[in-house]
């Protein structure tokens, strides 16, 4: 199938300010405030992970993702498709680690992306997360909160004879909040499926873009 028309549709981008998008020098002053703040918060990440290796178990997430703001709609022979900010599928590994007897900690990081492909190329928008959270256990009731830190966050379309481009957005910070449900299990593991919610705006050179998105997330965990 090939494309016969792409749109840049976020806010008040279109396919003629593609590159106005790509090109334009963003140079808000507060912006080196808020670039210290994520690195604070993705060092307390590494070293809440690092300092509970020695007595870690092990984890293994799965998310289908819906939200978010169009990023890019691609118009076929057939209808159109749709790149979405919050969208589609993220797969991560990491570790968890007991806080309390009713607390754990997990840290995780993994890849991120909704992603379109055709006969004349492909367009999507990845990231790769890392996230730091703390549940809180009952039974088999989990309830947690954590964040987010979204690395290299970068909008791709590369389609013959209609655009060959990429806009990379600034690493951003958001928040995460999940419920869900284990399954009884021992050291073999216990599987785990929740509904998590993540606030996250990503800052482009032509503006912000709300990422925020709902998730059905499935898991994999090790005791340990």
């Amino acid at each position: 199938m090939d494309i016969v028309l792409t749109i840049l549709s976020q806010g008040k981008y279109t396919l003629g300010s593609f590159y106005d998008f790509l090109l334009t020098d963003y140079t808000n002053k507060g912006m080196k405030k808020v670039r210290k703040l994520k690195h604070t918060v993705l060092a307390l990440i590494l070293y809440l992970s690092a300092s509970a290796s020695a007595h870690a178990g092990a984890v293994m997430d799965m998310g289908l993702h819906f939200g978010g703001d169009n990023l890019l709609t691609i118009i076929t022979g057939t209808g159109s498709d749709t790149i979405r900010a919050g969208q589609l599928f993220s797969f991560a590994g990491g570790a968890t680690f007991d806080i309390t007897s009713d607390l754990e900690g997990m840290v995780t990081i993994g890849y991120y992306a909704d992603s379109q492909t055709y006969s004349n190329g492909s367009a999507d928008f990845s990231r790769i997360p890392i996230n730091g959270m703390v549940f809180y256990e009952q039974g088999t009731l989990r309830l947690g909160g954590g964040l987010t830190y979204h690395l290299n966050p970068t909008l791709t379309c590369d389609i013959t004879a209609v655009c060959n481009s990429t806009a990379t957005a600034d690493s951003a910070l958001g928040y995460m909040l999940e419920a869900g449900s284990t399954t009884k299990g021992g050291r073999k593991g216990r599987l785990y499926y929740g509904l998590r919610y993540t606030i996250i705006n990503y800052q482009f050179a032509g503006g912000s873009v709300d990422g925020s998105n709902f998730a059905l997330v499935f898991s994999l965990l090790f005791d340990k």
